[in-house]
Order: C-alpha cells, then structure tokens, then sequence
C-alpha cells in the first residue's frame, strides 16, 4: 500500500492507523491459537481446557472459618511473623482541619 500510493509512512496519522489495525490483527491471531491450544487433544493426556474444568477444585468457604482481622494478625505474629499495625499512610487529611469537616 506504501509503494501503491494509499498510505503515507512518513505521516503519524497513517502510521498510527497501521500500526492499530496491526495490533488487532495480531489480536485476533494470538486468540484464535490459544484457543485451538487450548481445545486441542494432547496424546495421553487429554484436552487442555476438559482437564482445567475437571481439576477444578474451587468450592466456598464457609465464613465462620475465615479469622477475622485480629485473629489473623495475632496468628501470624504467633508464628514468628512481624507487622506494623498502625502506619501513617492514609491518614485524613482533614483530622486537623475541623474547619473543612462537614458538619
């Protein structure tokens, strides 16, 4: 298309343009491979996108075993582990402010 005249290398514009419709080009080539990868028999093994569905083993949790924040810090440090528990990050800006603090 260069040689032909249609399209200009030496403008952005143009370059842009080609270099988009590239992208989505390439895009489409690289989703369709890895979606016949994935969809593929592999000899003794079976299919890559079967076998990730049957291996699954992602089930809820009940919320009664999940610690709460306290009890999950106070586990950690049990095991030797170390955490700041207060930090000055993210402290309210308006805290001294009470002049700016909606009442």
């Amino acid at each position: 298309m260069a040689e032909s005249g249609t399209i200009n290398m030496e403008s952005d514009m143009h370059k842009f343009c080609v270099s988009f419709v590239s992208c989505q080009v390439a895009h489409v080539g690289i989703k369709r491979f890895v979606e016949s990868w994935n969809y593929h028999a592999i000899p003794g093994k079976g299919i890559p996108e079967a076998l990730s569905r049957q291996n699954n083993y992602i089930s809820a949790i009940d919320a009664a075993d999940i610690p709460s924040v306290e009890e999950a810090i106070d586990l950690y440090e049990s095991e030797g582990g170390s955490l700041q528990r207060y930090s000055y990050f993210g402290l309210d800006p308006l805290s001294q402010r009470p002049d700016l603090v909606l009442r």
